[in-house]
This record gives structure tokens, sequence and C-alpha cells, in this order.
């Protein structure tokens, strides 16, 4: 019997699906309390967009967005938010909004390819 592959570390791994198959992963931080940057990973799978914490940070929760929930990206952050997670972006879901960054470490090139890549997988 074949095991179900997970991603994510620590007690926030999350199941994938056993036809879901990861299409690109980053480290990457999402804004999990309101002026708290949170370091993780995001995986783009083919079915959804999946945050994990780092288990440096027991109690912020994996962040979980389906396909089609997406109807904004917002590919810049202003205001104070944006001085506690450098180069930000925003996804609006029918769920909620999620802030994310890939760091001041990581180039523009690799912002701009994640958001083309959820932009392309979202259809938006």
């Amino acid at each position: 019997m074949a095991s179900t592959q997970t991603v994510g570390s620590g007690l926030r791994r999350v199941s994938l699906a056993d036809d879901e198959r990861i299409l690109d992963q980053h480290r990457c931080y999402q804004l999990v309390f309101p002026v708290m940057p949170a370091s993780g990973t995001l995986f783009l799978t083919d079915s959804r967009l999946i945050w994990t914490p780092s288990i440096l940070w027991p109690l912020a929760s994996s962040a979980i967005i389906e396909k089609g929930s997406i109807t904004t990206i917002e590919k810049e952050v202003a205001g104070f938010i944006a001085l506690r997670i450098p180069q930000g972006w925003r996804l609006r879901t029918n769920k909620g909004d999620f802030t994310f960054s890939l760091g001041i470490f990581a180039s523009g090139s690799t912002k701009n390819h994640w958001l083309e890549a959820i932009n392309q997988w979202a259809n938006i």
C-alpha cells in the first residue's frame, strides 16, 4: 500500500491527494498575525496553493487555497504591512485574504515568477 504524500514540516504537514502533484515550491513568509510574518514554505500544486509554517511557528496554521477560490492578486502591499513583510503580495479569495512574501533576499524576478505562475494557475 502506497503512503500518502505530505508537504510541510513538523505538526503542520498537509496531505496531498493521490493524484495531486507539486508544480513549484519556495521558502516564503505569510502574514499570520496582524503584524507578524511567519516563515514557512509555499507549495503550488495542480489543485491547491499550500503554505505550511516552519517548526519555529507552532501557533501558525497552514493556509490552503483551492484553485478556484482566488478572486484578485494584489502585486504589492503598502503602508505598515509593507514594513513587516517586504516585497509582499496579497491573494484575495472567497474565504479571506492571504499576504505572502519571499523576503528581502529573493529577487524581484523570483517574485514575478511566482505571481505569474499563480495568475496562470488561477486563470485570473
